[in-house]
């Protein structure tokens, strides 16, 4: 999940984990849109070569192109505000549409329709559809200039945060009496507040796990969340709220990057106990109501590596670990499923709650 504060020079971003084992941390910067559509006919056929005009006042003069011969036009790294285009083609009349409002991290399809005619007519299109971006699939906030001027917030950027959808401010995670903040880097991701009166959870994450970048700078307190780092409303042209399908050049796409090679899980999911042995034969699960016959270990958790050994459901390949307070994983690769459960029931060994869900999860499946 991102949140991005623009001024004219300024973005900051936000990005918080969306899996228990997963924190999708975002290092690019993010501070314009772009713009792009097709030049045709009345008669719907392409238009090549034609001259494209954008013009705006976030622009410090107009960019101009050619569209490519099957009549596409792309403008990209343009500031938000609102857009003027103009386009003329040899035999066509001049077609201009104006008030196309850009946000950050937007590039919506403008199609532009030339009509025969001379270069000195001139077809101006208004009261169109607003234009909207249907090339990206991220779930994002924008706040406008115009809105920040006229709702209310505190002195901090961060203040905004809680305007978009699964965001929301967290008391807990603020400073806490006697404790200051933990940015020197001197405790543990989510063990200290950040020293401000609240924190800040997307999609219900803790502040921790978010990401703050300004002017794709990282700037985010490691320990407590939040960010120190702070620029005047007065210079601030726009905030976006990212908080799904973050890019893959941005790092934190799940699903849009991939994180591990096959070979790499193949290898992270072998038994690399030595002489192929079993958990049993090397530990006792102290935490676990669960013991550990047929169970290999791999690079981080537990394998099945002899399904009737282990006396429960489930498939040989699968791998899986779970928490003092009942907490679990497992990933079915044969099955195609995965699993997350999230509880606190302490400990873990007083009812075999991991076991009954693993039950009626396989139970459930019709194949």
């Amino acid at each position: 999940m991102r949140f991005e504060r623009f001024p004219r020079f300024c973005g900051w971003l936000l990005a918080a984990s969306v899996l228990l084992l997963t924190s999708a941390v975002l290092f690019a910067q993010e501070t314009t849109g772009g713009l792009q559509g097709t030049v045709k006919d009345t008669s719907g056929a392409v238009v090549g070569h034609a001259h494209v005009v954008v013009k705006s006042s976030a622009l410090a003069g107009d960019k101009e192109l050619e569209s490519e011969a099957n009549g596409y036009y792309r403008f990209a790294n343009l500031p938000p505000g609102v857009y003027n285009i103009e386009v003329s083609a040899k035999g066509f009349k001049t077609a201009k549409r104006e008030g196309l409002t850009l946000e950050v991290g937007h590039l919506p399809t403008v199609d532009i329709v030339l009509e025969v005619g001379t270069a000195g007519e001139v077809v101006e299109v208004t009261g169109q559809a607003p234009a909207i971006d249907v090339t990206t699939n991220t779930n994002q906030t924008n706040i406008t200039q115009e809105t920040l001027d006229d709702v209310p917030h505190g002195y901090s950027f961060q203040s905004v945060i809680q305007y978009a959808p699964m965001a929301r401010n967290e008391p807990l995670a603020g400073g806490m009496a006697g404790a200051g903040p933990g940015g020197n880097g001197g405790s543990l991701p989510g063990s200290s507040g950040n020293g401000f009166s609240a924190g800040f959870s997307v999609g219900g994450a803790g502040d921790s796990e978010n990401t703050y970048l300004v002017e794709g700078q990282d700037t985010e307190n490691i320990s407590g969340g939040a960010s120190q780092a702070n620029v005047p409303f007065q210079f601030i042209q726009e905030v976006q709220v990212k908080t799904s399908g973050i890019e893959a050049e941005h790092g934190g796409a799940l699903g849009g990057e991939r994180l591990l090679s096959p070979r790499t899980v193949a290898l992270m999911t072998l038994n690399h106990l030595p002489d192929g042995r079993e958990l049993a034969d090397m530990s006792r699960s102290l935490f676990s109501e669960a013991a550990y016959a047929g169970i290999g270990f791999g690079l981080g958790f537990a394998v099945v590596l002899d399904r009737a050994r282990t006396m429960t459901p489930g498939n040989v390949g699968e791998y899986f670990w779970g928490g003092a307070a009942s907490t679990a994983f497992w990933i079915d690769p044969k099955d195609d499923l995965a699993v997350v459960f999230m509880t606190q029931f302490l400990p873990s060994t007083t009812y075999p709650i991991r076991q009954q869900l693993r039950t009626l999860v396989y139970a459930a499946m019709e194949n």
